[in-house]
């Protein structure tokens, strides 16, 4: 009997095509939404138009609607997010100020949540997380133009917009921090007259970074240049460290000296009196009076942590605790200051059952990424290679996301969790994506004639992805 198999009909790779017109316009008002959200376009004339309010609502009404508002539960992390939710919402009874905790979860933590889901429920194909990466991108390259036109410097030298969520330094600067992976990934392989262009648009991204003088996202940075070195081949290892000595010499060179005297200055009491101008020596005093707040608040939140170590002392409330412990034992006001620590910013406001939910979520998130990166690392097959950059891409940022929020607090804010809401997207898109694509190549079977003894072993024809 001589047989073959019919061959498989081809299987299509990308479902947008698929999607129903209402889950495509949800996703049209979430990029929009996200676009609005990162580069903050609307905080310097038109906030009163409330589109972000508007968008999101039109897109959580499409979601709901086309029955996609909870997709996000379908991985872990979207049940660590309902769990974290559920602890919050606990520990009210047990706060120290339980309104503070209302008025935190009213108008932070639920937009936040909305926000997660929103990502995660109208991102439906690996073409759409693939939009959403870029319009982050576009959203980056907007904040830092933006910074170019309606930037100002504080009283210690630190570049910031005029209003909005984005004058405060140490934000402007996580913002475009973030963003910096996924223009990385639309830079490549783009031809070289739109590389040029996508440089020229990135140059005031660099430009706003070094200018808002944040130590914090600096260091952010570091991790994310390591990251990148690492997992380059050989001669891009050394060309690249090369280049990265050569630009970090010449940016510490032309660097305005209270930059400078910033970014150096860490704890030294006494570091001012080695600068020469007024200005030079408030960024080097101020920066020595950061980093001394930071040690202070970042003891008592682990001290609240041993003694609340449960509920915490509920969201929102470290600075108000902290205060009333001040006045106390030593009978003048504190600091008035958050934790400058996400990691204990949670372990002391919601405990550490808290804190361990969001530090799985990030290991969630990152284990998910590097199952990816792995899986394409050596995938010759253009498709795969896509995914591979876009793993990459998701895994730089996140390292640069993690080692941030160790000297900030942020845990509540929206942007915080877009990160880790991307990183949930990539990871089931892609999956499912190169799924698809290793369906479409498996090679056909083939029954050979009879033999002497009966039929022969089949043979499998494999391309050469699979050989």
């Amino acid at each position: 009997m001589n047989a073959a198999m019919a061959a498989a009909p081809p299987v299509k790779i990308d479902i947008d095509n698929d999607l129903a017109p209402l889950k495509k316009l949800g996703f049209l008002y979430l990029i929009i939404f996200v676009y609005i959200l990162i580069s903050r376009i609307l905080d310097i004339h038109l906030s009163f138009l409330h589109l972000p309010f508007i968008l999101s609502t039109l897109a959580a009404i499409t979601a709901i609607v086309s029955g996609t508002i909870l997709r996000g539960t379908e991985s872990k992390v979207g049940i660590l997010y309902l769990v974290l939710t559920a602890l919050f919402v606990i520990g009210i009874p047990f706060a120290y100020w339980r309104g503070g905790v209302v008025d935190v979860l009213r108008e932070h933590w639920f937009d936040t949540i909305m926000a997660w889901f929103l990502i995660t429920g109208l991102t439906l194909s690996y073409s759409q997380a693939k939009r959403l990466l870029n319009t982050i991108a576009y959203a980056v390259i907007t904040a830092g133009a933006l910074g170019l036109v309606y930037g100002r410097l504080t009283a210690e030298g630190r570049l910031t917009l005029v209003q909005g969520r984005l004058a405060n330094p140490n934000d402007y600067a996580a913002t475009l921090l973030f963003g910096l992976p996924f223009i990385w990934r639309l830079f490549r392989g783009k031809p070289a007259f739109m590389r040029i262009g996508i440089l020229v648009a990135t140059a005031p991204v660099f430009y706003c970074f070094a200018k808002t003088g944040s130590r914090s996202a600096v260091l952010g940075l570091i991790v994310m240049i390591i990251l990148a070195i690492a997992q380059a081949p050989v001669i891009t290892k050394i060309v690249s460290c090369v280049a990265v000595i050569i630009l970090a010499f010449g940016a510490v060179m032309f660097m305005p000296d209270h930059l400078r005297a910033r970014y150096l200055t860490f704890n030294n009491a006494n570091a001012a009196d080695s600068f020469q101008d007024s200005t030079s020596q408030l960024a080097a005093g101020y920066a020595a009076s950061s980093t001394e707040s930071r040690m202070f608040v970042l003891k008592e939140s682990l001290d609240i942590t041993l003694h609340h170590p449960i509920f915490g002392i509920g969201l929102g409330n470290f600075a108000a605790y902290e205060n009333a412990a001040a006045l106390q034992k030593a009978g003048h006001k504190g600091l008035w200051v958050g934790t400058h620590n996400t990691y204990t910013q949670l372990s002391s406001e919601a405990g550490i059952p808290g804190a361990l939910v969001f530090i799985s979520i990030l290991v969630l998130c990152w284990r998910s990424m590097s199952k990816l990166y792995r899986k394409t690392r050596r995938d010759p097959r253009p498709a795969a290679r896509d995914v591979y950059l876009t793993a990459v891409a998701m895994r730089l940022s996140l390292a640069s996301f993690c080692t941030f929020i160790f000297f900030e607090h942020a845990a509540y804010d929206v942007w915080c969790h877009v990160v880790t809401a991307c990183a949930v997207v990539v990871a089931r898109e892609a999956n499912a994506h190169l799924a698809r694509l290793n369906a479409a190549t498996q090679p056909a079977v083939v029954d050979l004639p009879f033999a002497a003894g009966g039929y022969a072993p089949s043979l499998i024809r494999r391309s050469p992805q699979h050989s």
